[in-house]
């Protein structure tokens, strides 16, 4: 396809996702104009040599990025920059200037596509190119850096350097050049400080590859808090913003605790020191990084949607665990920027709920998984809803990766228990190491370490061959689990009752039930689906309780409770 028509094919398909349809609201331009992007001409970004001057007092930020590409041997190249960027100038390595063209830019999407001249370049060979561009606030359609007096910062939901649609990872230097007074904050390690004219440049290096959406920078007035070893060798620097109030010191304790818990479980990371910074966000927010976390702003967006006064404290653990688990599924191991929300952002909640339980107590972090994940999914499950492997983090339903997505891998846990459970994120971390892997990708490598390994989990049972159906129908399908606890007979000391399936989905094994007697004592029995079970009891029973602990998705939670008249 020549690149005209990639460019008609774009403007297309765009133009049809404006036209209002069925779900038209749950899906947004975004992810398909990245979808779409896809389809044109592209080369490989292997690196990024980045200068950046920042000025928050002034409102002013400039970009010169050295983008090195490996050809693709096509036609000309179509590179993605953040629709709040203006680009001024393209460059060969000589200087010349190169043409392009902004290819397109539709209203609603975060991004523009620009059209690069062809570099004539054999296929294999590398080539650079300089990108020069600015950002002010009258440049902001989407999201504006300058996020209050005297701070600045841009994450990945600003696309805020050249992207090429083939998400893989490069390798990358920043330099940022300050006012005097302020403090750059990056994504790599602080390999250099020099004095420059009014001001500091501070170079930052990446060790290891970067993921596409793995870089973030901040700019501002910095109070660098106490530093605290996460782990043998591991240390995290705390940096709060100065006239503020902040919870810099309680996030730096809590994401060491998190990385303690996730290295126990999930391995080393390739770095040895992180930081953790607090900026003054208009709004709540939250970045992660395998270098760090920049957060802030109010975060009560992220409390569960109920009634109750949840603990700031507890909402800002949930917070720091969810974004260190990023640290090994994004930072460690990408994931694309479209087609696989669910694994990123499902496993990374689920394991969150993990480490909370470790960090905070078992009941807290059930609590608060009931309330954020459970509850949210079973009233989401009275609708329509889309498969899991539909919904992007663009989209407006997105609030269904971190509900039903975190149910769909605790529902794994259940079948295959602690140790392999913790075994196939491990190795399966250790094999993608450095690539982006598709939710496909990850459904084949554990089918095939579930074959290999062998496993018994919560239920008893071990059916390696049903875990692709498992995905199938818990990530590609709409159908829901409905289990109903029906009680048979009940008397003074005894309970006869049967676990029965009203829905169309089904778990392998047993499943609990909890009986609470009269005398306050409790007692939890295990049944299989269409089991009779006949209790003789030392109380008379009043309470019945079908999966106490919400290892399954239970689309209607009503019917498994019985309670005595």
């Amino acid at each position: 396809m020549s690149g005209m028509g990639r460019t008609l094919t774009l403007a297309l398909a765009v133009a049809l996702a404006s036209v209002p349809g069925p779900g038209a609201s749950a899906r947004s331009l975004a992810s398909l104009g990245y979808t779409v992007l896809r389809w044109l001409d592209r080369a490989e970004i292997v690196r990024h040599d980045l200068s950046v001057e920042v000025d928050p007092a002034g409102l002013t930020a400039r970009f010169a990025d050295d983008v090195t590409f490996v050809s693709a041997g096509a036609g000309d190249l179509y590179v993605l920059l953040g629709a709040d960027a203006v680009l001024e100038r393209v460059s060969g390595p000589e200087g010349q200037d190169v043409a392009f063209s902004r290819a397109y830019g539709w209203l609603s999407l975060p991004f523009a596509v620009y059209r690069i001249a062809s570099p004539g370049i054999e296929r294999g060979r590398e080539f650079s190119l300089r990108f020069e561009w600015h950002v002010t606030p009258g440049t902001v359609r989407f999201v504006n850096p300058f996020v209050a007096l005297h701070f600045f910062h841009l994450g990945f939901d600003a696309l805020w350097y050249p992207h090429m649609p083939g998400e893989q990872f490069f390798h990358a230097d920043v330099r940022v050049t300050v006012p005097a007074g302020y403090r750059a904050i990056a994504d790599g390690e602080l390999v250099g400080r020099e004095t420059v004219d009014g001001g500091a440049r501070e170079r930052f290096h990446f060790r290891t590859p970067v993921p596409v959406m793995g870089m973030g920078l901040a700019v501002g007035r910095f109070r660098e808090a106490a530093a605290i070893e996460a782990a043998p060798g591991a240390v995290i620097e705390a940096w709060a913003p100065v006239g503020w109030i902040s919870s810099v010191d309680r996030a730096a304790r809590d994401a060491a605790a998190a990385l303690g818990f996730f290295q126990e479980k999930l391995g080393p990371l390739p770095v040895e020191r992180f930081y953790v910074a607090e900026l003054p966000f208009p709004g709540g927010a939250s970045y992660p990084s395998l270098y760090g976390l920049a957060y802030g702003g109010d975060l009560s967006f992220l409390e569960p949607p109920d009634e109750t006064r949840w603990d700031s404290d507890l909402i800002l653990a949930y917070l720091v665990a969810h974004e260190t688990a990023h640290k090994w599924l994004g930072g460690m191991v990408g994931t694309p920027v479209v087609g696989s929300a669910w694994l990123s952002e499902g496993l990374a909640d689920y394991l969150a709920y993990l480490a909370l339980a470790a960090m905070k107590g078992e009941e807290t972090s059930a609590s608060l998984l009931y309330a954020k994940a459970y509850r949210p999914y079973v009233e989401g499950a009275r609708g329509r809803p889309r498969a899991l492997s539909a919904v992007e983090l663009f989209d407006d339903d997105r609030d269904v990766l971190y509900q039903k997505g975190t149910l769909v891998f605790r529902m794994l846990h259940r079948r295959l228990g602690d140790e392999a459970f913790f075994a196939l994120i491990r190795s399966f971390i250790h094999h993608h190491a450095g690539r982006v892997v598709t939710g496909q990708e990850f459904i084949d490598f554990a089918d095939a370490f579930v074959r290999e390994a062998g496993a018994a989990g919560a239920a008893g049972v071990h059916e390696p061959a049903g875990l692709r159906a498992f995905f199938d129908q818990w990530i590609k399908g709409t159908q829901t689990l409905d289990y109903a606890l029906q009680v048979l007979e009940a008397g003074e000391a005894h309970l006869a009752f049967r676990v029965v399936s009203r829905g169309r989905l089904v778990e392998p094994g047993q499943v609990p039930v909890e009986v609470q007697l009269e005398n306050g004592a409790r007692l939890v029995q295990w049944a299989g689906l269409d089991e009779t079970v006949t209790l003789e009891l030392p109380a008379r029973p009043v309470l019945a309780r079908l999966d106490p602990d919400h290892w399954l998705a239970d689309a209607d939670p009503a019917n498994n409770v019985w309670q005595a008249p």
